[in-house]
């Protein structure tokens, strides 16, 4: 179906046909009770190593997520950074759990072919944090 967002129905309005798929958001309302993350004890430790290559892999030109920190920033940090996102890593892996904010994404419309005005040549894009992209 191709509806056309013009005239006073705007793009907001359109997508209210989503709002019963999306009722009782946030997750923070069904949270799972937190289990201790078995075996973890046992893991070892991110390397300072590992961080740098996980930094190193992350793609150049990205748009930034929630924290507006692109994956150039991260390679210019360096020596500095590695260390500290080895730590973080480490302790995200015995807890089983990130930070919350890791989890927040910036919701982007893309435009595909087509007719400006038609909501179905738009699709959706999340943006996420690089440092849960590097993990």
């Amino acid at each position: 179906m191709t509806e056309n967002v013009t005239g006073g129905f705007t793009i907001a309005n359109s997508l209210q046909r989503y709002r019963p798929f999306s009722d009782g958001w946030p997750a923070d309302r069904c949270k799972p009770p937190l289990i201790k993350n078995v075996g973890s004890e046992n893991l070892p430790e991110v390397t300072v190593a590992e961080s740098q290559l996980a930094v190193r892999k992350l793609k150049n030109e990205r748009a930034p997520g929630e924290h507006n920190v692109i994956p150039e920033m991260h390679k210019a940090a360096r020596d500095k950074l590695y260390s500290a996102l080895a730590t973080l890593f480490t302790k995200c892996l015995i807890e089983g759990a990130v930070p919350s904010s890791w989890n927040n994404a910036i919701m982007k419309l893309i435009r595909k072919k087509g007719v400006l005005k038609k909501l179905d040549n738009y699709r959706p894009i999340s943006l996420l944090s690089h440092n849960l992209q590097a993990l």
